[in-house]
């Protein structure tokens, strides 16, 4: 709904706004934190910021779109519990952080869609996006002065409310309990399992070790090349033994914690020797690491750090941190 329409500009106009200037708008919303982001050319910098601030201030929210968005809402809710690695996830985050925040979906129960109003999203917006939660980052050829004095002359309607995330998080801390959750459907070919263990948080000096231990563990499917030769020894035993048609580990941060394992799929007559190689290579990180290893993953964690060529486009992420 924050792109159907402001005060001063229509659906249209927003879409012929960025078309014209060759740039990209868009949003996602993770479980931590909703970002609205624009991608543009440097000389559009200014004109992208000013779209941000209108669309996060100014939205109307005008009634019939919301009745029209709500049954296109219901029908991706369909198909995101149609995907099992999505429906896979969310289980391991209900099991993994009962009762906390971070057990919650990102799309929420339906019935909340259902019922949702022009007052709801205006109450939420005033009471989430607040300055103090906010950040507002740009990357690639922008000036920093010239982005803060924009920034202050454009986002003069936020709330004021002091409250920051940190207390929000202080307030619902997200406890990790170690359980599990186990659905049958003997219908379903494959079995689709995850193992996670407590991680880090974002800001924890073991969040970098937790990247290096995941590219360590690795990824292998099937359907792609190599398996038997690949450097992390899971990969290799799961290829060699045919014991799974894809696995991959994971490592997913938070404000105040995280989740680290493996999420893999495979025949039901090969779940014992697939959890057994999990967990020994797992557990074989705490004692038995080889120099050449570390190197390698070290490598590829380096190699898959975003960069951004400043003399093409300009990337701004306002981000809300709310729970």
């Amino acid at each position: 709904m924050i792109f159907k329409g402001t005060e001063k500009r229509t659906a249209r106009d927003l879409e012929e706004e960025i078309e014209n200037m060759g740039g990209h708008l868009n949003a996602y919303t993770s479980r931590e934190q909703t970002t609205y982001y624009a991608k543009v050319l440097d000389k559009d910098v200014n004109n992208a910021l000013d779209i941000l601030a209108d669309i996060l201030q100014n939205s109307t929210f005008d009634q019939a779109r919301i009745t029209r968005e709500r049954d296109v809402i219901l029908r991706e809710m369909e198909e995101v519990e149609g995907q099992t690695e999505e429906v896979i996830f969310d289980h391991l985050h209900a099991t993994a952080f009962q009762y906390t925040p971070l057990g919650r979906t990102i799309l929420g129960p339906a019935q909340n869609i259902k019922t949702i109003t022009k007052e709801h999203l205006q109450n939420y917006i005033h009471t989430h996006y607040t300055a103090p939660r906010m950040v507002i980052a740009a990357s690639g050829a922008v000036k920093h002065e010239e982005v803060v004095e924009q920034v202050k002359k454009l986002f003069t309607k936020l709330s004021a409310d002091p409250t920051t995330a940190s207390q929000l998080v202080a307030n619902e801390p997200a406890i990790f309990t170690g359980s599990e959750v186990r659905i049958i459907d003997d219908d379903i070919p494959l079995a689709q399992f995850a193992v996670a263990f407590a991680g880090a948080s974002w800001t924890d000096p073991d969040s970098i070790a937790l990247m290096v231990m995941q590219a360590m563990l690795g990824s292998w499917n099937k359907n792609s090349v190599g398996g038997k030769h690949m450097g992390s020894e899971l990969a290799q035993r799961v290829g060699i033994n045919e014991i799974a048609e894809s696995m991959m580990a994971f490592n997913t941060n938070y404000k105040d914690t995280g989740l680290f394992g493996v999420y893999a799929v495979a025949k039901p007559d090969c779940l014992d020797d697939l959890a057994y190689a999990i967990m020994y290579e797992t557990t074989k990180l705490a004692y038995r690491v080889s120099e050449a290893d570390v190197t390698r993953a070290r490598n590829q964690v380096a190699a898959s750090l975003p960069t951004y060529p400043g003399y093409l486009d300009i990337c701004l992420l306002p981000t809300f941190v709310g729970l």
